[in-house]
């Protein structure tokens, strides 16, 4: 079975989390991304749509930078 991963980060290293997204779907992950609009869909707030990516996903990677 294939793992599922939420990816968030700043919005400032989005370009390194797009290459991380990269080697995880070429390590055979499904990747969830915060960018992708059916992260956070319109109508629903965000702790909602937290706890819903939390039943849909096995783990979260979250990025930060300065």
């Amino acid at each position: 079975m294939k793992p599922t991963i939420f990816l968030g980060s700043s919005k400032e290293a989005q370009d390194q989390a797009k290459i991380i997204q990269s080697l995880l779907f070429d390590n055979g992950a499904d990747v969830v991304a915060w960018w992708e609009g059916s992260s956070f869909p319109a109508g629903t707030t965000f702790v909602e749509s937290l706890f819903a990516l939390a039943k849909k996903t096995n783990a979260s990677l979250l990025l930060a930078s300065e």
